[in-house]
């Protein structure tokens, strides 16, 4: 990793969706730092600008225009390795995380995937994720070198005394070579394996089959209490952290505040490799081996030290084979990591380690600390010669000589080649590889093409122009994939060529076909003089070795014709998907409109019964003013003349006469007290005092003192009133009312009723009814409740009280309008406030009511 930034950071976007690189570009520019070289669909057209522009960071969605983005990435880390950033949107579609995950095989290093249903002013915060993954990514050198099997020792590797676990960290760059390390183990691997792979959430989920692809060992997401098998892989659950219990069993926990260290959260909602690893140090101590990959950072390195703290063995992967090493220099100065070790040696030195592989060697190297008679490592020698691993000694014309850059290819390819029985070495580009050659003289070279010093163009041609060299047969590892490459090939003298990514039955039957042939084969004398697109190619290379190369190239057309194919067929099915869902969708438009044009014609329908509602009540209104008005002045002088009559004739129409006109004088009393409670109840709508600051303390004691309650009633405030912003002729009706209802009512000698505040209203139920009323919540109503200790109200009258004239007792036995109720729920709805009641009978009644704090 470099050790400072570059600035400004080159980066190439690549993607065959025009939105998403216009959102990749808007997010980019608001960083300075940040310097977009490109933004192109084609993977030709982005193969260019990566060579002219030199790009930092290339951002590569999962489909371009003319290839997917796996086989872009392959044929990039062949020819311009770079860092490679995949991009994408967060609503994965079917077998794209299977493209994801292809895109880590070629070389990808990590995954941005833009926020679902983002709006332009989201394009700030997922800028900010964007850039600080761009920014460690341009951190990174180009591809690191591969540890060769030329470097080994010769101190063995021996066994444990006994080993029950094995736990291993992942993060940025790794999940690749977990996968060959997982490949490398065997199905009977004595002891169970736990994985914490810092990867996006999107392909957690996916994360087993990927890794079952390779190995025969069950690979499964845990499950909570389950107990661990040896020879099973186990993953963290999606949103969990995977541990093991104080039994052995596996534990989940759901990520949760204050369960991570606050380092953790640049890594967002993955599992934990310090949670895992303390778990297992803690209840199996010298019994674990703690493994770390490329890119775990803080949290894998405070991990593995708890796992050495207990005494476990550590093996973390070295510089050279990291893509991202983050180890502190704290814990490699502790000695915490017990061996750094190349990724091509983990899995088999796992095995000694386990007493599977005794008196094997591995290359590697030892880092200063402790070390004991069980645990030596080889040493890093350095230089050519040396013995490769578990192919006997090296005899000059006998050997394979690789010559690859990329070490999780060389040493698939090593492994492959060493398991058919050939002796292998390995170099590490094409400069190393002439060098070797000039050494070893081996039978046979298999060269990469793209490697950076030397190209396997130019190794080829430096081969056969040297004498002693020449007769050495060269296989090319090559795409082929324009005429230009074909024709360097035909010019370069190649022996075969083997098209990447190559299947193992072919490359042993070209090797063994080459190895066949010998030296039987010529050059063409003088050579053949071709020019294409105004170059000029010198092609020295005989019948047989153009034959290989048209067989290998029509076999590339024949495989990329299927493919075309198979992608046709699979558009074709994709566009009859679209074209049902266009017609789905056609329909449900049909169904939309047709429902927009039935509610607008209900809207409009209660529009108009809303119109014709309040000029009825304002019609209703206005009658009950004038019919209240016109009845006042009759009333009034009925009653002036049954006290005229009264007064002046009582001697005359003796006692039967007075009773009743007393009787008459009652009737109009009651007549005019209903008229004039019915022109209060008009006056709520038609007239709006004042808004004034009311202190309901003195208003409160007020009414009180009006009413003249008898003296052994108790009525009292509970706690100190507030003082309230509203109609202060309106807040004494309300308290009138309640208190006169609950003075009039009193069937106690010792009457007691009581007047509070309760506090801030948020919910209430409704007046009669079974479900709440939705009310404004919280924090802008008041809420009020007179409470009384006397008969009580049936549930069933709880509605009917609140209505105009209704009373609950004989008019003949009592004096009251039936308004008082009414006119308390007409204020109170004014204001969109709320009036209800809660009664039990024989034991009281408490009513409730709310006033908004801003009418």
């Amino acid at each position: 990793m470099r050790e400072y930034e570059p600035n400004p950071i080159r980066v190439l976007l690549v993607d065959a969706s025009a939105l998403t690189l216009a959102l990749l570009k808007r997010a980019l520019a608001l960083v300075t730092l940040i310097e977009v070289v490109g933004s192109v669909r084609g993977s030709q057209e982005a193969l260019a600008l990566v060579a002219s522009s030199d790009p930092h960071v290339v951002c590569v969605g999962l489909h371009l225009q003319d290839v997917e983005g796996a086989l872009f990435v392959r044929s990039l880390m062949e020819r311009y390795p770079r860092s490679v950033l995949v991009v994408g949107a967060s609503s994965l579609r079917e077998g794209d995380a299977t493209t994801i995950f292809r895109m880590f095989e070629a070389g990808a290093l990590d995954l941005f995937l833009e926020p679902l249903g983002w709006r332009s002013e989201d394009v700030g915060s997922f800028s900010r994720e964007l850039t600080s993954k761009i920014r460690l990514l341009a951190r990174l050198d180009s591809l690191p070198d591969f540890a060769c099997d030329s470097t080994v020792g010769t101190i063995p590797l021996q066994a444990l005394p006994a080993v029950n676990m094995v736990v291993m960290g992942v993060g940025l760059g790794g999940i690749s070579a977990l996968r060959e390390i997982l490949a490398a183990l065997p199905v009977d691997f004595p002891v169970p394996i736990l994985c914490v792979v810092h990867v996006h959430p999107v392909l957690q989920a996916q994360l087993p089959r990927w890794l079952g692809e390779v190995t025969r060992m069950p690979v499964q997401m845990a499950t909570h209490g389950e107990m661990p098998m040896p020879g099973s892989i186990y993953l963290a659950p999606l949103g969990h952290h995977l541990l093991i219990d104080a039994h052995g069993r596996l534990a989940t926990a759901a990520v949760a505040a204050g369960i991570l260290p606050a380092h953790y959260g640049r890594h967002g909602e993955l599992p934990s490799i310090l949670v895992a690893m303390e778990s297992v140090a803690s209840h199996l101590g010298a019994l674990a081996i703690g493994v770390l990959l490329s890119g775990t950072g803080e949290d894998g390195a405070r991990g593995l030290e708890a796992i050495y703290q207990a005494g476990g063995y550590t093996v973390a992967m070295d510089e050279a084979s990291a893509l991202v090493f983050d180890l502190p220099a704290r814990l490699l100065e502790l000695g915490a990591v017990r061996h750094l070790l190349p990724c091509s040696v983990i899995a088999r030195a796992l095995q000694t380690l386990l007493g599977r592989d005794e008196g094997e060697h591995v290359c590697g190297q030892v880092e200063a600390g402790p070390s004991s008679a069980s645990s030596e490592m080889p040493a890093w020698t350095g230089g050519a010669g040396a013995t490769p691993v578990a192919a006997g000694d090296w005899r000059a014309g006998e050997g394979i000589l690789i010559v690859e850059d990329s070490p999780t290819q060389a040493y698939k390819l090593k492994r492959f080649l060493l398991d058919s029985g050939f002796m292998v070495r390995v170099a590490k580009d094409g400069v190393d590889g002439l060098e070797q050659a000039e050494h070893l003289l081996p039978r046979l070279i298999i060269s990469d093409v793209s490697m950076p010093r030397m190209d396997g163009f130019t190794l080829c041609r430096q081969i056969k122009q040297d004498a002693r060299l020449k007769a050495i047969p060269v296989m090319l590892l090559t795409a082929l994939t324009n005429p230009e490459e074909i024709l360097e090939g035909l010019s370069s003298g190649a022996d075969n060529y083997l098209t990447k990514p190559w299947d193992g039955a072919h490359l042993l039957e070209a090797v063994q076909r080459v190895l066949q042939a010998g030296e039987g084969a010529e050059a063409v004398e003088g050579g053949i003089e071709v020019t294409f697109a105004e170059r000029s190619y010198t092609i020295t290379s005989s019948r047989r070795q153009v034959l290989d190369l048209l067989l290998v190239t029509y076999q590339k057309a024949v495989k990329q014709n299927r493919e075309l194919m198979d992608n046709h067929l699979e558009l074709k099915m994709l566009n009859s998907r679209l074209v049902d869902q266009a017609a789905r969708l056609e329909m449900i438009n049909q169904s939309l409109q047709a429902e927009v044009s039935e509610r607008r014609r209900i809207e409009a329908a209660q529009a108009e019964t809303l119109r014709e509602l309040q000029v009825a009540n304002r019609e209703l209104n206005d009658f009950a003013y004038i019919i209240s008005h016109d009845l006042k002045a009759p009333f009034r002088a009925i009653g002036s003349l049954t006290s005229w009559l009264s007064s002046d004739y009582a001697d005359r129409l003796g006692d039967e006469g007075v009773e009743l006109v007393k009787l008459l004088q009652g009737r109009a009393d009651r007549l005019n007290g209903l008229i004039d409670a019915l022109m209060a109840y008009v006056r709520v709508t038609r007239l709006n005092e004042e808004l004034q600051e009311v202190d309901l303390n003195r208003l409160v004691q007020r009414v009180i003192k009006n009413l003249k309650p008898p003296e052994e009633m108790e009525i009292s405030i509970e706690a100190p009133l507030p003082v309230i912003r509203f109609e202060p002729r309106r807040a004494e009706q309300i308290f009138h009312s309640l208190l006169e209802n609950a003075v009039r009512y009193m069937d106690k000698r010792l009457g007691i009723v009581r007047i509070a505040c309760v506090g801030e209203a948020a919910s209430a139920a409704g007046v009669g009814a079974a479900e709440e009323p939705l009310l404004p919540g919280g924090d802008g109503w008041w809420h009020f409740r007179v409470s009384d200790n006397g008969p009580g109200i049936e549930e069933g009258h709880f509605e009917k009280i609140f209505a105009v004239f209704q009373t609950l007792q004989a008019r003949d036995n009592q004096e009251s309008s039936g308004m008082g109720l009414a006119l308390v729920r007409k204020i109170v709805g004014k204001f969109a406030g709320r009036v209800w009641v809660e009664s039990q009978v024989g034991q009281g009644s408490t009513f409730h009511f709310t006033l908004p704090k801003e009418p």
